[in-house]
């Protein structure tokens, strides 16, 4: 992005504005985090503001899971990293 498209884009807001206008909401953890603080601020309904902010209403309800192993299989990415670089 050139800086000319960036200050029409951005130039006249203020900094906390620009930060919101950038910010995307692409993983499911994100998406969930926005729903309940909507939920909270606005005091609407888990289905309303699913609806409003484009979050399919099982993907909310849904928890989060991590394998037993990824904390060892991270472990081990890292090591073979720091050994061989790239």
């Amino acid at each position: 992005m050139t800086y000319y498209r960036w200050r029409q884009e951005y130039g006249r807001l203020k900094s906390d504005q620009a930060k919101l206008r950038r910010e995307k909401l692409l993983s499911p953890a994100r998406r969930r985090a926005c729903v309940e603080r909507a939920r909270e601020a606005f005091g609407v309904s888990e289905r309303f503001a699913c609806r409003v902010l484009s979050q399919h209403r099982s993907t909310q309800r849904k928890i989060a899971r991590t394998p037993d192993d990824e904390a060892a299989l991270t472990a081990d990415i890292i090591a073979v990293a720091l050994q061989y670089g790239r």
